[in-house]
C-alpha cells in the first residue's frame, strides 16, 4: 500500500488536508489505521445527517413561507372592502355634474354681465314715472341697522291705547259748580275755596257736596238732608239736617253740627272727626261701616268749653251666648 500511494504521499500539498494528516499519523504510527477509517466513516455519517437536517430545515422554512404568502393573498380582500366603504371622491368640476339651481333663481346667474339688473330696471321705471307718478309711492323705512330691505313691508298702524288716568284728569279739570237745581243744591269740584256759603230757603231743599278738596263749606239754615261724597281735606259746618247726614268715600275731613242731626251715616271713609253739640249728642244715631280713625267729639260735661273725643270701635268680639251669637266692641282702655 505504501508503494501504491508513494506518489501521493510524496506530494507536500496532500498533508495540508485532513486526509493527509490522518495518513501521516498512520505512517508515523501515532494512530492505528482502523481508528482513522472509523473516524472517517463517522465524519461522513455526521455530514449526511447534517445535510439531511439542513434539507428538513429548508423544507420547514419553505412551508412557513408558503402560508405567509397565503396571508398576503387573504389581506387583499380586506383592502378591497376598506376601499369600498370609503366615501367616493368628489366629482370633478364640470357643468354636467353641477347641482340644479335653487327654486326661484331661474333666469339669474352669478356674475352675469349680459343680463339687466332688476333693481336698476325698477329704479329706471320709477324715474320714468316722473313726480306725478311717484306721489303715490311710500318711502321704505330704514331698519335698525340703517339699511332698507329689498322688499318693503307696510305694517298696519298700532292702535293707540286709551289711558285711563287721562280720563280721570279730564274729569278732575271740570270747572267748580255751586248752584240750586230744583230742590237740590250742588257744590262740586271746589278746590281750596274757603268762602263757600249755602243758605237753603226751604226745609225741603237738600244739599249734595261732591269731589271737593281743601275747601270750607258753611250751611246756614235748615235743610232736609246732607250728602258728602269723595271729599278730601274739607271742613263742613251745618246747623240742622232734618232727616240724615251721609258721608261716603271721604278722607281727612271734619264735619260739625251746631243744631240737631238725628241720623249720621258714615261709610268707607278714613280719618273723620265729627263735632257735635250737646243737643245733637242727646239725639244722635250713628251708623258706620268700613271706616277707620273716626272720632266723635262732644262737649265735656265738666267744662262745656272743652271737647271730649272718643273713637268709633273698629275691633269686635263675637261669642255664642244663650243660643245665639253676640257681638261686642272691644273697648280701648288708657
Amino acid at each position: 500500500k505504501k508503494g501504491e500511494n508513494s506518489d501521493v504521499l510524496a506530494n507536500p500539498q496532500f498533508y495540508s488536508s485532513k486526509a493527509g494528516q490522518n495518513a501521516l499519523a498512520v505512517e508515523t504510527g501515532q494512530v492505528p489505521a482502523g481508528t482513522v477509517a472509523a473516524a472517517e466513516e463517522k465524519v461522513k455519517k455526521i455530514k449526511k445527517s447534517g445535510s439531511s437536517k439542513e434539507k428538513k430545515e429548508k423544507k420547514s422554512k419553505d412551508g412557513e413561507e408558503k402560508p405567509k404568502k397565503k396571508k398576503s393573498s387573504s389581506s387583499k380582500p380586506k383592502k378591497e372592502e376598506e376601499e369600498a366603504t370609503r366615501a367616493p371622491p368628489p366629482p370633478a368640476d364640470s357643468d354636467d355634474d353641477a347641482p340644479p339651481p335653487p327654486p326661484g333663481s331661474e333666469g339669474f346667474e352669478a356674475g352675469g354681465d349680459d343680463e339687466e339688473d332688476p333693481t336698476a330696471k325698477l329704479l329706471a321705471e320709477i324715474k320714468a314715472m316722473g313726480e306725478g307718478g311717484r306721489s303715490g309711492l311710500k318711502k321704505a323705512e330704514k331698519n335698525a341697522k340703517g339699511s332698507t330691505a329689498d322688499t318693503v313691508v307696510v305694517m298696519a298702524p298700532k292702535k293707540e291705547k286709551k289711558a285711563a288716568p287721562a280720563a280721570n284728569k279730564a274729569e278732575d279739570v271740570k270747572p267748580p259748580k255751586l248752584a240750586l237745581e230744583g230742590k237740590k243744591w250742588y257744590c262740586e269740584y271746589q278746590v281750596d275755596n274757603r268762602e263757600i256759603v249755602i243758605e237753603p230757603k226751604k226745609m225741603t231743599e237738600s244739599i249734595m257736596i261732591y269731589k271737593c278738596t281743601g275747601s270750607l263749606i258753611q250751611i246756614k239754615g235748615k235743610c232736609n238732608s246732607l250728602v258728602c261724597d269723595s271729599l278730601t281735606k274739607c271742613q263742613i259746618i251745618y246747623e240742622t239736617a232734618l232727616s240724615s247726614v251721609d258721608m261716603t268715600n271721604c278722607k281727612e275731613c271734619q264735619i260739625q253740627v251746631t243744631g240737631v242731626a238725628p241720623s249720621f251715616n258714615i261709610d268707607n271713609s278714613d280719618v273723620i272727626t265729627y263735632y257735635m253739640s250737646q243737643e245733637a249728642v242727646e239725639k244722635a244715631y250713628i251708623s258706620s261701616s268700613k271706616v277707620s280713625n273716626v272720632i266723635l267729639a262732644r262737649p265735656d260735661p265738666k267744662d262745656p268749653e272743652d271737647m271730649t273725643e272718643e273713637p268709633i270701635p273698629e275691633c269686635f268680639i263675637t261669642t255664642f251666648k244663650d243660643g245665639g251669637w253676640a257681638t261686642e266692641a272691644v273697648k280701648l282702655e288708657d
